[in-house]
Order: C-alpha cells, then sequence, then structure tokens
C-alpha cells in the first residue's frame, strides 16, 4: 500500500491540488474544498491498484493527511 499512496501523493503534486486554491497554510478553506473536489476521484484511482475499497479510502486520506502536515512548505517535492 506504501507505494500506491507515494504514487498517490505524486499524483496530488502534479495535478497541483494544494495550489488551486491559494494558500492552503493560511486556508482551512480551501483545504476542504480540495478535499471534497478531489477525494473521490483519487479513491477511485487507488481502487484501481489496491482492488479493495477500504484500502484506498485510507490511502487518499493519508495523502492528504500528509498534503496536510506539508502545507507550510513553499517546494512539496
Amino acid at each position: 500500500m506504501f507505494i500506491v499512496v507515494n504514487q498517490l501523493f505524486q499524483v496530488f503534486l502534479k495535478m497541483r491540488i494544494y495550489q488551486s486554491h491559494g494558500n492552503m497554510d493560511t486556508n482551512t478553506k480551501a483545504f476542504r474544498d480540495n478535499f471534497l473536489q478531489y477525494y473521490r476521484p483519487l479513491c477511485l484511482f487507488a481502487l484501481h491498484y489496491l482492488k479493495d475499497i477500504d484500502d484506498a479510502e485510507d490511502a487518499v486520506q493519508d495523502c492528504f493527511m500528509e498534503l496536510w502536515k506539508r502545507r507550510e512548505r513553499k517546494d512539496l517535492k
């Protein structure tokens, strides 16, 4: 599952989810909006690889948690 989480996080970075609504370090609403917009499509993406909906949801939630932890960094790579 770690590999899928890593792949998902790379998708986050490529999609620039963290930049789509401005500064997430000061804007929790932006983070919430991103979560609501991207959670389901990313779960479906993860489900393709993991073949288990609970694992897919956990992987996507792990990515959002990692994104939240890194929100103050200018370069999220």
